[in-house]
Order: C-alpha cells, then structure tokens, then sequence
C-alpha cells in the first residue's frame, strides 16, 4: 500500500507553489487517511467505490470545475490506481490538465499520461501540440516534465513529432545542465525505439562538445546517448576515442575524488557508471593509433588490474569490480599487449574461486573469450583443475561457462584429460546442454586424436552414455574415419562388435555397427567369438526393435555378408523373404532387390557389392555445426550488450543465459558477415582442413549443393566422367566400386534400391556437385550417383549465380498469415520469404520450455547491414533471444535461438520485427512467431471417471467452447484424431467414451505463474451428415479460445 508521506511527499526540486498547493489538497489528504485506516479490504474496496462514483459525477460536468478541483480529483484517481483498482474513465480530464497554464496542473496531467496511458493509446494524439509547447517553453521545469512524458510514454506518434524539438533542447548552449542530461536521455529512448526519426549526422558535433563538459553528470548522459548511436552505426564516431581515453584516465587518477567532488563519488569510486560507459564505448574501435595515447590507456588499465582488490564493503565491490571487469573486457579487445593480458588472467584466476556466484560467472565468461589468444594460453592451464570443478556447480550457467572455456583451451598436452573429465561430467549433465557437449567431445576427440583408434573409443562410449543425443553427422564422421584409414578398420570392427553384445544397445550403434560390420566384418571373422554367422545374429537380434531406416541399412549389410561368406545365404534369405511382403514400401524393395541379387553370378555380385572406397578429405560437418552455432550465438560483440539505462526497453527476464557455449568475439569483428570462416580459435577449422573449393578446370561445374555431401563441403566440384566409365549394364556398385548409369537412360525408371539408397548411407557420399553425367531428372539414378560420387544433388534455394531484382520487396500480409498457418501442426519449415530473406524455423518444446531457432537467410549478392531483431513483449511469456551479428553476409546466413518459458494460458502468438538496412534504405518486417499454446501442451492419461469428473468443472462460458460444423474436405475421425495428438499433443483417450465414433483428449500446459492448465476435448461424428460437434473446456478462457481457433482451422469446412 502506497502511504501518504511516500507518495505525496514535497519534493525540494519543485516549485514552492507547487509544493503549498499540494500539500493544501485536504480532501486528497483526507480520502489517503480513510483508506489508511480501513480495516478489511472489503471496507477499502467500498471507500473505493465511494469516492469513483463522486469523481465521475463531477466529471460529468468537467467544464464547471476549477483548476484546483480537476487536480484533486486526478490525484486521487492515480492514487487508486497505483493501488491497483482499474481506472476506465476520466483520462480526457487528467490529460486536459497538461494544456494547464500552472506547473502543478501540468504536474498531474504529465503523471497520469505516464500512469494511465500506453504508447498505442489513441488519446496521446491529442497532446501533441501541448507537449511540443512545453518542450518549446522558457520554463526549465516545464521542460522537465514534457521530457520525462515522452521519454517514458513513447510511441511512434511522439517520436515522428517531438524528435526534433527533443535534439534542439540539449544543442542549446542556454539550457541548464538538468535539461540537457533529460533531453539526451530522452532522445536515447526514441532512438533506440524508432531509429528512423533520429539523424546522427545532425547532432554528432554537439555530443562531441558535450563530452568536455565539466558537469559530470552531463558527460555520464551524454555517453549513454553515444553508447545507443554507436550500436547501430559506428562510423564517424572515431573522433569521440581520444576524449574517451583522456576521461577514463582522469577518472581513474589516485586525485580523481578531489577534483570531480563527493557528489561523484561512489563508496570511495568516483564515477563507476561514467568509466564502464567509457571503457565500452572504447570497444566500438580498434586500439588507438597515437603510441602516447595507447601507452597512457594501457598505464591506467594495468592500474586498475593491480589496485582493484576484494572488500568488505559489497557497494564498493560492485563499483570496482564493474570497472575491473570492463577493463578486461577491453584488454582482450586490444590484444596486443601480452603483459596486460597477463595481468588480466591473474586477477580471473582470484575470481574463479570466489564463493560469490556471479563472480565465478564472470570469471569464466573473461577466461573463454580469451582462450583463443595464444600468448596466455599456458597460464589458463594452471587453473584447469578449478574450471573442471566448475562443470559441478549448482548454477547451470556456470556449468555452461566452464565447458564453453574447457572446450577453448583444450589442445594437445591435456585433450584427453578433459574429454575424459567432460564425458564423466555428460551422464549428470543439464538435459538442455547435453547435445552441445556431445558435439563438443566428439570435435575435441576428432581433432587432438593422437592414436585414432582413442577417437573411436570417445564416439562409441558417447553413444552408449548419451545415444539419443549424438546426431547422424557424428557416426557419419566415424565411418569416414574409419573407411579412410585401413589400420583402424579391424581395430573398429572388433570394438563396434563388443558394444553390441552389451545390453543395452542404442540404436545409433545399431547404425554404426551394421555399417562397419558389413564394411569390415571380415577383418575380425576368424576370431571364434565374431564368426560370420555370430555377427550376423548380433546385428539380427536388434532389428526387430530398431526403426525403419535403420532396419533398411541392416539389409544392406546383410546383402554384403552374402557377398562375403555364401554359407549365409540361406539364413540372409529367409529374412529378405519374410520383408519382401511389408508393408513398408522401402523395406519391401530392398528385400526383394536384395533377394534377386542373391542368384545372380558370383562375380556379378562382387562387382556390385565391391567395398567403399576411400572418402574424399572434406571438412567435417560437426564443425560446419559448431561453426553454425557460433555464428548464431556469436561472442556478445560490445554493440549487442544492452545498456544499463536500456532496462525499461527490453523484457525483463530472470531465465538462465541462453549463449549455450558461443564465444563472446572480439569486438574487432564487428560488422562483418557472419558466413565466412571465423579465425578465432573456437571458430576456427578445428581439422586443420581447408573448406575452400579446390581450383577445377574448365572442364568441371561447380555447384553449392547443401545436401549432396553431409560430410561437409560448401563448394564442391565433379568433373565429367570419361566415356569409359559409362557402363552399360543397369547393376551399379550399391556400395561403392561401380560406374554410374549412363545419362541417356530414359525417364520413369525410378523407385529401385539401386536408385534410392538408404539416406543414412546415402549421408556418407563419396564426393558431390553436379556431374555432367549425372542422371536425366526423373530417372531415379541421383541417390546412387549422388552415393558413388558422381553428384545428382539438389541445388540449394538459395543457390544459382542470377541476378538479384532490381527492387525486391517484402512480402504481403496475405502471403504472411498463410506461411504462418502452416505451423498450427508442425515446428520445422519456412516461416517468410520476400525478395530480401526467407526465414526458416525450428523449434523445440518440453513441458514449460521452448526453444525456437529462427534462420535468417539472405537472398541477395549484396549483404544487408544492421540486421536487428526484436521480439514483442508480452505478459504470457519470458524470453531471452541469443546475441547475433549485425551484418547478413550476401548470400549468407544468420541463427538467432530464442529460449522461452510460458507463464500464463494466450490467445496471441508473439509477433517478432526484423530491420535491415538495403542500399541506404530501412527495411522492416514482421510477422508472427508460430508460438501456440498447443506447443507447450502434454497429454494426459487418465480413467473415464477422473476425466469426465474434471469435464464438469468448466461448463461454463468462457471456459467453455461447443460448436457443430461441416467437416473439411477429406477430413474424417482418423484425421481429426491425428490432428489432436500428433499436431496439438493430446492424449486421445481409449474407452473413455462410450460411443466408439467420438473421440475424447485430454492435455495440460504447465504454466510457470499460473499453474497447471488442464485441457479437455471431445469431438462427436455424424459420418451421415459429414459433420463434428466440438467441445472445449480448459480451466482458462484464452487457452479455450485458443483451441478453438486451432482445431477449427483444421476441421472445419471453409465458410462460403
């Protein structure tokens, strides 16, 4: 509760009739004791009620009150309010008191407009002119007000008009030091909101001027403006760098106190915020070029490093070490003094043991985004063992820091200490991180694998202690590995087969073991304990409990144990005869093909079932993955922190940091595009393998073909074969050796295994590009091409060499909602494209959480700069978006990874705004994140009578939705049951109605503010009358209606 002596208290900065008049209000003073003194809330509720109905009865005949009484009655409306009662009514009297002629009347209008008002409220129209008035005022304090109302109201209305006048108070040499800190502060806030109305050009010699000023408090507003300019554009601040360097070492003086004043001085610091603004903005550009300069900046950094120490006092200790930490941060952006860094790794190296949380954060965050720096490498390693401590911690974002610098200062004297220390760490590890530290071990283990036969080792004990995380590209690696070196074959095989014998198995090692197996089987078959026939029946034993594909590459090893030892035959035989007839129509062909195959000559079949030959040396998808997530979650560049005074413009969240393991860059990168190879250490070509196409004659094509190698490559080039390759026989080597069809092969031949090989094999592709003898389109021959080297990939959609458009657009708002409805159902897919981008999304739910990666990638041969994002704030959500870069290389592409967590049940998906900038020209786009409240649901399983005894709870509108409809076309029970647990998450109860031609769902969402969400759905059928009448009850309204619009859309017929 608000009292009396806080909320109205005489403010000594105000106006002295002010004060008297509202200190004079007796019946103000009277209604806050009544309310002070009321002893239930009922009795508050009812004084409440009380005195709104005398204040809209005055209000119905405003123009007969005075002045005075407008302003009481005003007061006690914001009063109530911050109170929390709803005030609908009397806004047009309390902002009529802004065109007052008084500051106290002006005083009340301006607070309302801030209290009661949102920046989209039609009514701030209205005002325009009344606060352009103020602004133009010779009354300092007037200005005052009309500042703080714009700055803190907004919108683009304000912003469109009162920007200019805005810029002109702090250019003024008259103003007062009081107006110039507001007025740079306020433009700060519409620039950061609405760019376009704000030309830096205009005012850049002014802020320059102001930064001399001898009113510190002036310099402080000052830079925060220049922090906000900066990080959209840095160009043609590089003159603000030396009076940036001569204030931080004024600051920094042991004297500084006595000359600035105790006013700015801070628990014995003088000025903390001023120097963290400073040294930041010192980030923005390379290390100054003036040695006298370098040298007095590097004097004060050491300085800071060598005096800073812990004390009691924790006010003092957030001033320092907010300066300490600042200064290291600008230490790893100078890099070139290796004294400095030194310096700066002692002082982390006191911070990783401290007890306090954020102090070991911040440690280990400085340690990581130096551990690419060669210089100071060795020194990391003297606190290994405390970082490996660190994977421990309770805080999750501590354990993420500690792997993240893990992985950066690993190399070859103490690699397999740590992927040891991080696989003993991964059965205990945080499940939303568990599939990056796979990544991370199985490149660690790849890269700094002094015997490869250790490297396989890693990959096998990765699948068997965290299978459902180790992606394809990983065992897609090991069998390039291994098929490309012969020693490590046998070694490979023999291991592969033990882990299959140990219970249980993971599919994965069904995949990795049925390939190595059929590959190198017969290098282990004269052991008595892996006989041909016993690997046959430990691959058998877990193909009745793998999935599909992996049963159709187990077929494929089969067939090359036939090859091999002909005593199988029969065995091999019965089980492509027992397939020929699935159901599965893959299955099926590779059974039957398989079985025919069987009686065909002996030579023949060595011809076709030759072993793989050795890959081509590409670079490694798991780094092409590794170097995809830093450039989605790029080292936090200096322009992409948000400022302190930043705070009332992004969403407040308290969720953990979401830079699952990016390294925060060096600011030097900045502006550049995000496609091209890092040269950082954690970014760099962790293979030591050139990803640059080879140089072809003229004879090759070229093509960028994303899918035809998953092994790596960005560019990839086939010559065309020689005539004598061609073979003229239909009976290519599936598995590597043979020649590939000849280009004149009619169409229409699709749909054999020879034309479309498993996708897991087909992963494993020998080489890639377009070959000129490539199979006609349609012919069915590009999987086995694509297998045998010879190309037949798809083209990228991003792909070709044409010209971009002359004016390209961005897409219609019809073209928009129709994209977006495609994700009802589904998380993966195309979410926008227009002539500048197409925006692709994955997303990821589990209970409370999501995780949605938006891909940004650009259609153009020209990069677009300032790319920029911003998501909608909203009260049903808590969000954190992931740094990203600023510059969309051409033909590039950017990730942005958005972690959420649901609070309470909506309606509306959040809408998400891109900005760019293409030849000087301000592109916006928004569009709406495919974000439903089915995403977080999860079904529920329970009886007919919990469900039906829940049911009755919400009969009621609006917890209630009923309504009878034509079915879509095509749409019947079947499809209605699919839509309600493959495509929103239900659980369809079995015998829980008792009429088998309806269906019943019941779900939850568990809210994080709101609790758990129940959802129940029944859906009756009349096949006669091709028509469903849905029931939803929820415990919420919008999650009813929400349902609503998501099932109807999906069942109901069109309405004519």
């Amino acid at each position: 509760r608000v009292r009396d002596s806080q909320f109205f208290a005489p403010v000594s900065w105000l106006p002295a009739s002010s004060q008297q008049s509202q200190m004079a209000m007796r019946g103000l003073t009277l209604f806050i004791s009544d309310i002070r003194n009321c002893p239930n809330k009922e009795n508050e509720r009812k004084r409440i009620d009380k005195e709104m109905a005398k204040i809209r009865k005055c209000f119905k005949d405003a123009i007969k009150l005075s002045p005075y009484q407008k302003k009481k009655y005003v007061w006690k409306m914001l009063y109530m309010f911050v109170l929390g009662y709803e005030i609908d009514f009397g806004h047009m009297e309390a902002l009529s008191l802004i065109s007052g002629v008084t500051w106290a009347e002006k005083q009340v209008g301006y607070l309302a407009c801030a209290l009661l008002l949102n920046e989209n409220h039609e009514f701030l129209r209205l005002i325009i002119n009344s606060v352009k008035n103020d602004l133009l005022s010779q009354n300092e304090d007037i200005q005052c007000l009309a500042l703080a109302a714009v700055a803190n109201v907004g919108g683009k209305e304000f912003a469109e008009s009162l920007t200019s006048d805005v810029e002109r108070l702090f250019q003024s040499t008259a103003a007062r030091t009081y107006v110039k800190k507001k007025s740079c502060l306020c433009l700060l806030r519409l620039y950061r909101k609405y760019p376009d109305f704000c030309n830096p050009d205009n005012i850049r010699e002014r802020l320059l001027v102001l930064l001399d000023d001898r009113n510190l408090g002036v310099v402080t507003s000052t830079c925060s403006l220049l922090l906000g300019l900066m990080a959209m554009n840095t160009k043609g601040w590089e003159v603000a760098v030396p009076k940036c360097c001569k204030l931080v070492s004024k600051l920094a003086h042991p004297n500084a106190a006595r000359e600035v004043g105790q006013e700015y001085v801070y628990h014995h610091v003088v000025c903390p915020w001023l120097q963290v603004k400073l040294l930041r903005m010192l980030q923005y550009f390379p290390p100054p070029e003036d040695p006298d300069l370098m040298r007095r900046l590097c004097e004060v950094l050491s300085r800071i490093f060598s005096d800073t120490h812990t004390q009691k006092d924790v006010n003092k200790n957030n001033a320092l070490h907010a300066v300490l930490f600042e200064c290291i941060n600008l230490a790893i952006h100078i890099e070139i003094d290796s004294d400095l860094l030194s310096q700066a790794v002692t002082v982390l190296g006191r911070f990783i043991l401290s007890r306090e949380a954020n102090y070991r954060y911040l440690a280990l965050d400085c340690m990581q985004r130096m551990s690419g720096l060669p210089d100071i490498s060795e020194q990391f390693k003297r606190h290994q063992a405390t970082i490996i401590g660190a994977l421990k911690d309770k805080d999750v974002s501590i354990r993420r820091r500690a792997l993240d610098l893990l992985y950066g200062m690993c190399d070859t004297s103490n690699s397999q200490e740590i992927v040891q220390e991080l696989l003993n760490y991964l059965t205990g590890s945080d499940f939303t991180i568990r599939e990056e530290l796979v990544l991370r071990v199985a490149i660690l283990a790849e890269k700094f694998a002094a015997d490869p036969s250790w490297y396989v080792d890693v990959i096998l004990q990765l699948i068997s202690l965290a299978g459902d995380h180790v992606s394809d590209d990983i065992w897609f690696r090991v069998v390039q590995i291994v098929t490309n070196n012969e020693d490590l074959q046998k070694y490979a095989a023999e291991t592969v087969f033990k882990a299959l014998q140990k219970e249980p198995v993971h599919e994965t090692m069904v995949k990795i073991g049925g390939y190595l197996l059929g590959e190198f089987g017969h290098h282990i078959d004269e052991e008595p304990e892996s006989t041909p026939m016993h690997q046959f029946q430990v691959l058998h034993s877990k193909f009745v409990t793998v999935s599909l594909p992996t049963k159709a590459l187990l077929l494929s090893a089969y067939i090359k144990f036939v090859n091999l030892y002909p005593d199988l035959r029969i065995q091999v035989s019965s089980v492509f005869e027992s397939y020929s007839t699935t159901i599965d129509s893959e299955l099926q062909q590779r059974a039957t093909e398989y079985m025919s195959l069987t009686g065909v000559p002996a030579d023949v079949m060595a011809a076709v079932l030759d072993s793989m030959p050795v890959f081509p040396e590409r670079q490694s998808l798991l780094l092409k993955r590794m170097r995809e997530q830093q450039a989605a979650q790029k080292a936090r560049a200096v322009r992409d922190q948000p400022d302190e005074d930043d705070a009332d413009d992004e969403p407040k969240t308290d969720m953990v940091d979401l830079d699952m393991g990016a390294a925060k860059g060096a600011p030097a990168q900045r502006g550049t595009s995000n496609t091209g190879a890092s040269s950082s250490a954690a970014g760099g070509d962790l293979l030591g393998i050139d990803s640059s196409p080879p140089a072809t004659s003229a004879a090759t094509t070229s093509s960028f073909n994303p899918l035809d190698d998953l092994l790596g490559g960005d560019t990839v080039t086939s010559s065309a074969p020689p005539a004598s390759t061609v073979s003229s026989g239909g009976m290519d080597d599936i598995f590597g050796g043979g020649a590939p069809a000849p280009a004149t092969k009619p169409a229409g031949g699709g749909g054999s295994l020879m034309d479309d090989l498993d996708s897991d094999l087909a992963g494993l592709s020998m080489g890639g590009g377009l070959s000129t003898g490539a199979a006609v389109p349609g012919s069915g021959m590009g999987g086995l091409l694509d297998m045998l080297g010879g190309g037949g990939g798809m083209s990228s959609g991003l792909g070709g060499s044409g010209e971009d458009p002359e004016d390209p657009q961005v897409a219609s708002p019809e073209t928009v909602k129709e994209m977006f409805k495609n994700f009802a159902l589904r998380n993966d897919g195309p979410l926008y494209e227009d002539g500048f981008v197409q925006i692709n999304v994955h997303s990821e739910f589990q209970l409370s959480r999501g995780f949605v990666t938006l891909s940004f990638n650009n259609k153009l041969h020209v990069p677009l700069d300032n790319f920029r994002t911003h998501m909608q704030p909203v009260p049903y959500l808590r969000y954190q978006l992931a740094p990203m870069g600023t510059t969309l290389g051409a033909r590039g592409s950017l990730q942005q990874g958005v972690q959420m967590e649901i609070l309470e049940p909506f309606l509306e998906s959040p809408s998400f705004k891109l900005t760019f900038t293409h030849n000087g020209k301000t592109i916006n786009v928004t569009f709406k994140l495919p974000i439903h409240i089915s995403k977080f649901m999860q079904g529920v399983q329970c009886s007919a009578q919990e469900f039906f005894a829940v049911w009755k709870q919400y009969q009621t509108p609006p917890l209630e939705f009923t309504s009878v409809f034509k079915c879509a076309p095509r749409v019947g029970l079947p499809e209605a049951q699919t839509v309600l647990s493959a495509g929103l998450n239900f659980n369809v109860l079995q015998g829980v109605d008792p009429n088998p031609s309806n269906l019943v769902a019941a779900g939850k969402v568990a809210c994080l503010a709101a609790g758990e969400l129940f959802c129940l759905v029944r859906i009756e059928s009349n096949p006669a009358q091709a028509a469903f009448r849905l029931t939803i009850r929820t415990s919420s309204g919008p999650a009813t209606a929400s349902l609503k619009n998501l099932l109807m859309a999906q069942l109901a017929a069109p309405q004519a």
